[in-house]
């Protein structure tokens, strides 16, 4: 019965870094290639027409079978939603030498070797987005697994280099997949207790 006891607590332990990504895995979208955490400016505001690039990062990328973080990227699959009603996704920009095998603007299949991580982050994409609006509209920019055939079904999926391409666990910096990762003339209230990640200001 103590034994039972005990490796039930180690699998509460376990949950909620698993459930919502507490500080590792975590991919979010950001206006810098290096975002510093919750306490960045957590709304944006588009007020004519425009351009703007994001920046798709992994923060704190880690081997969860190995039990060591990772130091060389070599895939990723995730999915963006669709973009508030007059954007649009323009170039999708990937690391050189990294081939995105679904193709789609917002659907990433990916594999590769991505520069090792700089200050925790590993950039993965550079999204260009825009509106030809004069008055741009609002809503949310949520992220997913990979829409097709996720490898890890119901989560976003790493792999690291140094270990055979084996695959972890991603999640959304938001902390949960209902929660949106970004936000166009919209408020994103950073989540501090499940994500470290928030939403940096696009146009000041």
């Amino acid at each position: 019965m103590k034994k039972l006891i005990i490796a039930l607590f180690a699998v509460m332990l376990m949950v909620p870094t698993l459930a919502l990504g507490w500080g590792e895995n975590n991919i979010g979208l950001y206006t810098v290639p290096n975002p510093t955490g919750a306490d960045e400016e957590a709304s944006i505001l588009a007020t004519g027409p425009g351009a703007a690039n994001l920046f798709l990062v992994l923060s704190n990328p880690y081997n969860y079978n190995t039990s060591a973080p990772i130091e060389n990227l070599s895939g990723f699959e995730c999915s963006l939603s669709d973009l508030p009603p007059g954007w649009g996704f323009g170039e999708i920009t990937l690391p050189a030498g990294v081939l995105d095998l679904d193709g789609a603007a917002q659907h990433f299949y990916c594999s590769g070797t991505f520069a090792p991580a700089t200050g925790n982050d590993i950039v993965l994409a550079e999204i260009q987005i825009g509106t030809y609006d004069a008055a741009p509209t609002g809503g949310y920019v949520f992220i997913a697994p990979y829409f097709a055939a996720p490898s890890i079904p119901g989560s976003m999926g790493i792999t690291d280099g140094d270990d055979n391409h084996s695959i972890s666990p991603a999640f959304p910096s938001s902390g949960d997949y209902e929660d949106p990762v970004f936000g166009i003339n919209m408020d994103v209230v950073p989540t501090e207790d499940t994500s470290w990640g928030s939403v940096k200001s696009m146009f000041q």
